[in-house]
């Protein structure tokens, strides 16, 4: 490897970029604009989009690669890589405030008919309609709640459900741990069917494992309580579309808020769009005007902790 080694950024920021520096990197916001003699020199990657995956397998000298998103996106299979000690890193904690005030908003406007109804007497999000019947009139505070996956997105949501005073919050995750006593009770996956007569309101926040794909489907929406408002905002592959478009118009569940799905992005006049008590948010749930500066902090800790050979935050295992 000649000359300095090269950091790979896709975010534009001057603190971010000094800091950098100082470590005598060169920087670079695209994989595009490293001339070609200079490529080995790439050591760190930091955020998304900034190579497309078949370039990681040129990249020798790589050994860290910081990713902008919460999940791993399929950046954990190590045959991507060149080097196969690589370290990779998720942004896990940068988007639970969003998707947890996103579900709250979600379960106000859904659980009281008033707010529904008048979106539906509005001509809201094309034809179809959030029109509630009066099993929908829900309180937070007499409410029981499900979620499944006990990441940094699901105990956000608990936080601030209990925060509003919410009856139960129920944890759910394959070891059934309850991480800081956050939750009211927590559930081992295996055994969680038996909350589902109980919840009012049930919020898939799972990864995408072999466990969490098309988890949710007619049986399981078969057992949910009647008045149930479904939500998903963890994978979109963690749900039998056709089965929950099923328990919708045959009200086995009253409502459903979907901001994850398959297909991704939701064609125009998909069949999803369409379906009776829906609201579909097209992986949206997530925004803020502060996840730059989340990120950019995470960044700098990550870069530097890396450099001094300390421990990363959100550290993941490749898969062989």
């Amino acid at each position: 490897m000649n000359g300095p080694q090269i950091v790979l950024c896709s975010i534009a920021d001057e603190e971010l970029s000094s800091v950098i520096r100082d470590y005598g990197f060169e920087l670079y916001r695209d994989f595009t604009e490293v001339p070609a003699k200079k490529v080995e020199n790439i050591r760190i990657i930091l955020g998304g989009g900034v190579t497309e995956r078949e370039n990681l397998k040129k990249l020798s000298n790589l050994s860290f690669v910081q990713l902008s998103s919460a999940g791993t996106n399929g950046y954990d299979d190590s045959s991507l890589y060149a080097n196969p000690n690589v370290t990779l890193a998720t942004a896990s904690g940068v988007y639970g405030d969003p998707i947890a005030e996103y579900v709250i908003g979600g379960m106000l406007c859904m659980g009281k008919r008033s707010l529904a109804n008048y979106l539906s007497s509005r001509g809201f999000l094309f034809n179809r309609s959030l029109a509630m019947d009066s099993r929908m009139d829900i309180e937070l505070s007499k409410a029981c709640v499900g979620i499944w996956g006990c990441g940094d997105i699901g105990k956000k949501i608990a936080r601030k459900l209990r925060a509003l005073d919410c009856r139960c919050v129920y944890g759910v995750s394959r070891t059934g741990r309850n991480p800081e006593d956050i939750f009211t009770e927590s559930y081992k996956l295996e055994n969680s069917e038996e909350l589902f007569p109980y919840c009012d309101f049930i919020v898939s926040a799972m990864p995408e494992t072999p466990d969490s794909v098309h988890y949710w489907n007619v049986n399981r929406f078969g057992q949910m309580k009647k008045g149930c408002i479904f939500f998903n905002v963890g994978r979109g592959s963690a749900v039998v579309f056709k089965d929950l478009q099923y328990a919708l118009n045959h009200r086995g569940i009253s409502g459903a808020v979907i901001d994850v799905s398959e297909p991704e992005p939701v064609p125009l006049w998909h069949p999803h769009r369409f379906t009776r008590r829906l609201l579909l948010t097209n992986h949206s749930s997530f925004y803020s005007n502060y996840n730059r500066d989340r990120l950019i902090t995470l960044f700098i800790s990550q870069f530097q902790k890396h450099m001094l050979g300390q421990e990363l935050e959100n550290k993941v295992i490749l898969s062989k």
